[in-house]
């Protein structure tokens, strides 16, 4: 899709479709964070657990 509005420049294509896959990335998005941020945790161990660290569980 992003080819069209960008590389083509297609002079029909207007973006009023655009609503639906928004609104799927934005439920989508959040739970793969949270899935990448929780696997990034299980291989750091405990480190993920402390304030010196650069990432921990707040």
């Amino acid at each position: 899709m992003a080819d069209k509005i960008y590389v083509e420049r297609a002079p029909g294509y207007r973006p009023t479709g655009l609503d639906m896959p928004a609104a799927m990335a934005k439920m989508k998005v959040p739970e793969v964070a949270v899935r990448a941020y929780e696997e990034m945790l299980k291989w750091l161990g405990a480190y993920g657990c402390v304030k010196e660290g650069n990432v921990f569980r707040g």
